[in-house]
């Protein structure tokens, strides 16, 4: 395109696009959407909570009160000392997200709850 069919297009109005789409008019229908997909949101959790609280079994169960016996103090643990069969059910535990590894250093690791684990330790299942 040339200079010279450049001046022939017509001037762009740049006041009427901003005013094209007014924020506030969409403001209400924006919120009830963003509250929706918030609502849906929680629900999909809760039911994915719900999941895996159902898959924890009287082990698991019973591992994580070893390891917290008081349900308050919720500190890091190393499983040294713990039996094999204590070792694959804390794996199981960590398939399901109530701890985590933290690796601290070169060879160096512990492990800790999530919040997720501390939730589920408190409240446990119930039918």
């Amino acid at each position: 395109m040339r200079y010279s069919d450049v001046r022939a297009l017509p001037p762009i109005d740049f006041w009427f696009l901003r005013h094209v789409v007014s924020p506030s008019r969409y403001r209400g229908e924006f919120a009830q959407l963003l509250g929706d997909a918030l609502k849906q949101r929680e629900q999909e959790k809760s039911l994915r909570t719900q999941r895996l609280r159902e898959r924890l079994d009287v082990d698991s169960m019973n591992l994580m009160v070893k390891i917290c016996p008081d349900g308050k103090s919720f500190e890091n643990f190393s499983m040294s000392g713990y039996s094999a069969e204590e070792r694959r059910t804390a794996t199981r535990l960590l398939d399901l997200g109530i701890f985590r590894c933290v690796c601290t250093g070169p060879r160096e690791y512990h492990y800790e709850w999530t919040d997720f684990g501390k939730y589920c330790y408190l409240h446990p299942q119930s039918d």
